[in-house]
């Protein structure tokens, strides 16, 4: 796959996991953690990528990455328990400003990054493939390099083609979307979705089957029957 320099990755690794009655983002699957097959799409597409992770998982992924020899740019910890992928989300967007920073102080004329859209991901996805990633990827240049490059969507995100459910931790975010982020949290507003309905979005259909979360034990068999 090919590494798309203007793309930073970002996999939501931070839920709790209730349902599934222990971590399942390190549930074994064919001998690898379950977040390592989101996670590698995201490592062979994007220049940077950052993992959120809840505090107290910060030091068993840290583990687990060194074990199977996979880097990231950097480990994010949600500031603030219980807040949700939106929460990571935003820590995302201001991981890529600090290293977009400190860019511009090594290199002056420096600015790519200060502007990068996050290819966000939720580590409990397994089953996405590069066809979905290159999909997204796609109109993602489609809108950006286009002629109504102005008029761009604040997300571009998968749906589900038999159920026409929006999948929002499968999407490319745009910076535009940072400045009401960071306004809901504020007030309060946790809900991926309620953020959604306030923005431009756009959608690319995939495969219903690649959009599966894993949230029961029950769910890795699903796994098994594709």
């Amino acid at each position: 796959m090919t590494s798309h320099p203007q793309l930073q990755g970002l996999l939501l690794a931070g839920g709790s996991s209730r349902r599934f009655g222990r971590d399942k983002l390190t549930e074994p699957i064919a001998g690898r953690p379950l977040l390592f097959r989101p996670l590698s799409l995201l490592v062979q597409t994007c220049e940077h990528v950052y993992l959120s992770v809840a505090p107290e998982r910060k030091v068993s992924i840290e583990a687990l990455l060194t074990k199977h020899q996979i880097s990231v740019s950097d480990i994010l910890e949600d500031p603030v328990m219980d807040c949700g992928p939106l929460a990571g989300i935003r820590e995302g967007f201001k991981a890529v400003e600090t290293r977009a920073t400190e860019s511009k102080s090594a290199i002056p004329n420096e600015t790519r990054m200060s502007k990068a859209p996050l290819l966000v991901v939720a580590g409990d996805l397994p089953a996405l493939s590069q066809t979905t990633i290159e999909a997204l990827i796609n109109a993602y240049k489609t809108y950006s390099e286009g002629k109504n490059a102005a008029d761009s969507p604040s997300v571009i995100a998968a749906r589900s083609e038999e159920e026409e459910r929006v999948q929002p931790l499968c999407a490319i975010w745009m910076p535009s979307a940072f400045p009401l982020i960071v306004a809901r949290l504020e007030a309060g507003e946790r809900s991926v979705f309620g953020v959604l309905d306030r923005l431009d979005v756009r959608t690319v259909d995939v495969p219903s089957s690649e959009l599966i979360n894993i949230n029961r034990p029950s769910d890795l068999d699903l796994l098994s029957q594709m």
